[in-house]
């Protein structure tokens, strides 16, 4: 059974209330109907997905090129080995925006700006459901690899020997949590303290301006800004994105 920490009502595995504790004579309630709303749980690729639209289509339709994106990746092979949970002080949609290009990398991120081949970096938006960042790698780098992010909050930084997926969780208009889980090839450890390194590197960096970002935001100043065509498609998707669930397009 499953039962509710709040008043003890308990539940079968198909979401029927079986027992309500204490409540009085609860057999109507029991056989009229009352039950947990549903939720459709997929797994691809041993990563379990949850959707709370119980019209969603298909877990692997759903992700569409995303799947393909990953092919080439032994994503099975991994065992998770490390988790980084950490709290912003800005909006999720501000961190996002910063996710979703690379325009920003060569200024505020060193480390990994000298590892990747700048002049190839780019960002693409193939299907309206996810975004994709590709460049090619300075060599023997920790980088490279694929980094996918699907719409609204969830990344997939896949590499030969590990991968991590971020989770972009909102706590309120001002605060975001940020949950890095870490894959990891059970043959290769130094790669694998090598990943995380360098991920922790670059959220150090990619937190500061964005909490700088948001004050700047409050600030009253900001209205609008102008996006760069070739560097920043991957933020006016995701900005588009927003527009039409919140009704303003």
């Amino acid at each position: 059974n499953l039962v509710c920490r709040y008043h003890g009502w308990a539940f079968g595995w198909d979401g029927t209330l079986t027992r309500a504790r204490d409540f009085g004579d609860d057999t109507g309630l029991c056989t009229g109907g009352e039950r947990l709303a549903p939720i459709q749980v997929e797994s691809w690729r041993g990563l379990v997905w949850i959707t709370l639209d119980p019209s969603a289509p298909p877990l692997v339709e759903a992700l569409g090129g995303f799947v393909e994106e990953c092919a080439r990746f032994p994503m099975e092979q991994f065992r998770h080995g490390h988790r980084l949970v950490r709290q912003l002080a800005c909006n999720w949609k501000t961190y996002a925006d910063n996710y979703l290009e690379g325009y920003h990398v060569p200024m505020l991120h060193p480390g990994l700006s000298r590892s990747l081949d700048m002049s190839t970096y780019r960002v693409d938006v193939p299907e309206d459901g996810y975004c994709v960042h590709r460049a090619d790698t300075a060599g023997g780098s920790p980088s490279a690899g694929l980094w996918l992010f699907r719409y609204p909050n969830v990344a997939l930084n896949v590499y030969a020997d590990g991968m991590n997926v971020e989770r972009i969780v909102p706590i309120d208009v001002r605060r975001t949590q940020i949950v890095y889980d870490y894959f990891f090839a059970d043959d290769i450890p130094a790669a694998g303290a090598a990943m995380v390194k360098m991920s922790n590197v670059v959220l150090d960096e990619d937190q500061a301006i964005c909490e700088a970002v948001q004050r700047n935001l409050e600030a009253g100043v900001y209205e609008r800004g102008t996006l760069s065509p070739k560097h920043e498609v991957g933020v006016a998707w995701f900005q588009r994105r927003v527009a039409v669930a919140v009704g303003e397009a």
